[in-house]
């Protein structure tokens, strides 16, 4: 890793941190693509436990749907990884950690060549309070699967840090 790139995902958590500590709000993470990468980066910021209410990494269907509520049959459909899934995950993680802002991602991080998957992609979601607020899709041209996972964590911190003026806008005021 560069030392850009180290400065810039730091600067981007740092911002979320001052978003969640200013506006009393707290996160958790709902993770399969990116192997708890997010959860790692949440949970060294200073005062984490202040805002990080926490996270779960599931990569089967079963896991999803047990921890967070996902319906089998959708998740089995699609390997668990679309859109949809991603937004179910982000509004349940949110309710299962009774967290104010959700976060998810899952994807591929790797080719599945015999199952039709050529392109390492990922599916985002955030969510204030059950409602999603920005969901979106990822790619990535890293060679190696851990450089796509750190580049999909790197992209999800990213979009979360752009959104934070949404997220504010969700806020009413006491």
């Amino acid at each position: 890793m560069d030392q850009q790139f180290i400065e810039s995902l730091s600067s981007q958590l740092k911002k979320i941190r001052k978003y969640c500590m200013d506006a009393e709000v707290t996160l958790a993470v709902a993770e399969s693509v990116s192997a708890g990468m997010l959860q790692m980066l949440f949970s060294t910021m200073e005062e984490a436990e202040l805002f990080f209410s926490g996270g779960v990494t599931t990569y089967s269907c079963e896991m999803k749907a047990k921890l967070l509520d996902i319906s089998l049959e959708k998740c089995e459909s699609c390997f668990g990884v679309n859109q949809g899934i991603t937004d179910e995950m982000a509004k349940n993680i949110s309710t299962l950690m009774n967290a104010d802002v959700g976060v998810a991602l899952t994807g591929f991080a790797s080719p599945i060549p015999e199952e039709g998957i050529y392109e390492k992609f990922a599916f985002c979601s955030i969510c204030f309070r059950r409602e999603i607020v920005w969901d979106g899709s990822f790619s990535s041209i890293k060679e190696q699967q851990y450089e796509a996972q750190l580049d999909f964590a790197q992209q999800t911190i990213s979009a979360f840090s752009s959104n934070i003026p949404l997220l504010q806008s969700k806020i009413k005021p006491k």
